[in-house]
């Protein structure tokens, strides 16, 4: 179940893939904000508290797997999105939930579930012992 006061960060570079999970959530959760940029979601990062972040695995600017770190440290649940898990291997290998692209709207809602059930620590610990 995905807890109703929750706000959620999407971190995708295509507009009308962030479209579509915002409208698929809006009711879901009290603040969605949106970031198509690695450098966009760490400003809104260093602004605002996350209970959910949805993140690309492969965007234009950069690597997001340092700003998936620190999610994390601040208790932010995370659901890795990528039409190809292989061009990431840093976050392939995070025991995080995770949604392929292209996706159906069930499977989405099924997986941003599925991320809110997991333990940030059990996430920080294979972090830590990578």
């Amino acid at each position: 179940m995905i807890p109703p006061y929750s706000s959620l960060l999407i971190i995708e570079d295509q507009p009308e893939i962030c479209d579509l999970i915002e409208l698929s959530l809006l009711d879901k959760v009290e603040q969605i904000h949106i970031a198509h940029s690695v450098s966009t979601a760490c400003h809104l990062q260093s602004k605002y508290r996350f209970d959910v972040a949805i993140v690309d695995s492969c965007l234009p600017d950069g690597d997001p797997y340092p700003l998936v770190k620190e999610l994390l440290a601040q208790q932010c649940k995370v659901l890795l999105m990528s039409g190809n898990f292989e061009l990431n291997k840093r976050l392939a290998r995070l025991p995080l939930p995770r949604i392929e692209k292209p996706f159906r709207l069930p499977t989405l809602m099924k997986s941003v579930e599925q991320a809110f059930e997991i333990p940030v620590t059990k996430t920080l610990q294979a972090l830590n012992s990578a």
